[in-house]
């Protein structure tokens, strides 16, 4: 299935984390209301590259880098964006 989703539909970069057995995993996405629409970007080990990452994809997209707070679980194991809270890492 394919589909197509303007730019302006979605809110911004948002940021997650996820606890694996090896360490945590983070994840760049493209945040939409709706949870399937949410696209991921980059997933990384590297903390010190989600700065440059989420900066880069939201002057690509020319959306808002988004700053959510880690409020709840996302998924069971992913703490970030509430709107992007289908996917759960899996590795």
């Amino acid at each position: 299935m394919h589909l197509s989703v303007p730019v302006v539909n979605y809110f911004g970069v948002a940021i997650a984390r996820g606890e694996r057995r090896h360490g945590p995993l983070y994840r760049v996405s493209l945040a939409h209301q709706d949870p399937e629409l949410c696209v991921i970007l980059q997933e990384t080990r590297d903390r010190s590259s989600l700065a440059d990452a989420q900066r880069y994809w939201a002057a690509f997209f020319a959306v808002p880098a988004l700053t959510a707070p880690p409020a709840r679980s996302l998924g069971g194991s992913l703490r970030g964006d509430p709107r992007c809270e289908r996917q759960p890492i899996r590795r």
